[in-house]
């Protein structure tokens, strides 16, 4: 049975996805451990960024196929199975803060939806992504497909559910499934230095830029976007920014 870890620091939350030998394949109860990990989050008010990735070199080689004639043996056990994996891309979708994928190795299937939810993809040189149901029979989650085809544009995301066939990273960084493309060498090295600037940005700012740009794709009121530009600049940290600004320094956040 694999597991979710989770690590706090500096106002960022890694949940890494581990099921050693099954490079992180979701057995159903990591699926439950995810979603309850991320709604955790979602009540919490003291995360900055949230970092998604995969232990041991890969991301997540999608659903645990050695489950498949157990847990998704009929219609209806398929369906139910599924209303946990989009249970679990809803919470990440419901996250005001950064999500962020974090991507090496395979990033298939179940994998590449959780990735496909995050806001920003962050990947090393050597990964390679794949949406396989027709390789399977099965059939993709809906608004896995959306969150696919916003990235990429309809055409490559029909092409990539109706070939099942893995793409590299450059081919997918040239796509737009990858917003952020680190050579594989020194991945960890420019990744932590990627994280620890967007760590050090304003959070509300930045929860005022994802609230709009959602609600441009219309999966947030423009209400409810109004609201965290409001609360932006009604905060401490505009104060900071200010004032930093003026005496040419750099600016220190708190986040309120």
């Amino acid at each position: 049975m694999g597991q979710i870890e989770t690590h706090r620091a500096d106002g960022c939350v890694t949940l890494t996805l581990r099921n050693d030998g099954k490079r992180n394949a979701l057995d159903l109860p990591m699926w439950r451990a995810l979603t309850a990990a991320l709604h955790e989050l979602v009540a919490s008010s003291q995360t900055d960024i949230v970092v998604i990735r995969g232990a041991d070199g890969h991301f997540c080689a999608g659903a645990d196929i050695s489950e498949f004639e157990t847990e998704r043996g009929t219609p209806e056990a398929a369906k139910a199975y599924e209303a946990v994996n989009t249970q679990t891309y809803d919470a990440i979708r419901a996250l005001k803060v950064p999500t962020i994928a974090v991507i090496e190795g395979v990033c298939f299937g179940g994998g590449l939806a959780i990735a496909t939810a995050c806001d920003v993809r962050i990947a090393a040189s050597d990964a390679r992504f794949a949406a396989p149901p027709a390789k399977l029979g099965l059939a993709y989650p809906p608004h896995a497909a959306a969150d696919l085809a916003t990235l990429v544009g309809p055409g490559m995301a029909k092409w990539m559910l109706f070939t099942g066939d893995p793409i590299d990273a450059a081919r997918a960084h040239q796509a737009g499934l990858v917003e952020m493309l680190f050579d594989a060498a020194a991945f960890e090295e420019q990744l932590t230095t990627c994280l620890e600037g967007i760590a050090r940005r304003a959070r509300l700012s930045q929860i005022a830029g994802k609230s709009a740009v959602d609600a441009a794709l219309g999966r947030r009121t423009e209400a409810q976007a109004h609201v965290d530009v409001d609360a932006c600049f009604a905060s401490e940290d505009y104060r900071e920014g200010r004032a930093a600004f003026l005496k040419k320094r750099k600016p220190v956040f708190t986040g309120r």
